[in-house]
């Protein structure tokens, strides 16, 4: 009814030059593919459901995944619900970095937005971390060094664009977390597809290690609990083709050997 999503959503944010590139039309595949071309720092998105009855989903999605940082959406006019309280403890269960939005901001009074603002930094107390509400570029510098303590708050609203040049320089400073690229490759694999002319396609986020198109690997379980020997015919990441993908990345796999109904 509400257009609820009870399923994992992939996006992108790439930046050039210090300046974020904004997407006219995210489902555009070509423009994706530009956008990863372009860019020198891109930081992908797992968007896991915000609704109690996906919760299973969003757990799968945060322990699946390799995650750098959790991005706590807290909406102004509903405040912190029972599943934000659920959110807040996977990531902290997780060890993540937090940054919490405060969204909406333009549906309601400044008084309501302080009282949810109030109420979000004694959650955040209560659990043995620092908040520290963002509200200009300057600030950035006081938490970028302490993320994982300190739980940056940013007021933000997509209707007047308030807070979004703040969280804007806020993704680009964050520093990339130490990846395990050297261990054997490792992926979950969260969809499947069968694409016409390229044949069985997974996608997901490289958990560990880095993957060549030509490496032979290992795929399974199946519901007989076996596993599959098959190749790797490309690798694409937001439909950019890519020689070589490593721990962090969300990407798209062509395989050989496997069919899709298998």
């Amino acid at each position: 009814e509400r257009g609820l999503s009870a399923d994992l959503h992939y996006a992108l944010y790439g930046f050039k030059s210090g300046s974020a590139l904004h997407l006219k039309n995210p489902l555009d595949k070509k423009e994706r593919a530009r956008l990863v071309e372009s860019a020198d720092k891109i930081v992908s998105f797992v968007d896991a459901p915000g609704h109690e009855p996906w919760l299973h989903t969003t757990i799968r999605g945060l322990v699946g995944q390799s995650i750098d940082y959790g991005v706590l959406v807290v909406a102004t006019d509903d405040g912190i619900m029972p599943v934000t309280r659920e959110h807040l403890g996977l990531l902290l269960a997780m060890n993540l970095p937090i940054i919490i939005c405060l969204t909406k901001i333009d549906k309601v009074s400044n008084k309501k937005v302080e009282a949810v603002e109030e109420d979000v930094d004694r959650l955040l107390k209560g659990v043995g971390r620092i908040p520290y509400s963002i509200k200009s570029p300057s600030d950035i510098p006081v938490v970028i060094d302490k993320l994982g303590t300190i739980v940056p708050l940013i007021r933000t609203s997509a209707v007047t664009l308030q807070g979004y040049e703040v969280l804007n320089r806020l993704l680009l400073a964050l520093p990339e977390r130490e990846k395990s690229v050297d261990k054997p490759f490792l992926m979950f694999i969260d969809r499947t597809y069968n694409i016409t002319g390229v044949g069985t396609v997974v996608s997901g986020t490289i958990k560990q290690g880095r993957l060549q198109p030509g490496r032979a690997l290992i795929i399974g379980p199946d519901d007989s609990g076996s596993f599959r020997a098959v190749k790797a015919k490309s690798i694409e990441m937001h439909y950019y083709r890519l020689s070589e993908a490593n721990a962090g990345l969300v990407v798209g796999i062509a395989l050989r050997g496997v069919r899709h109904e298998d």
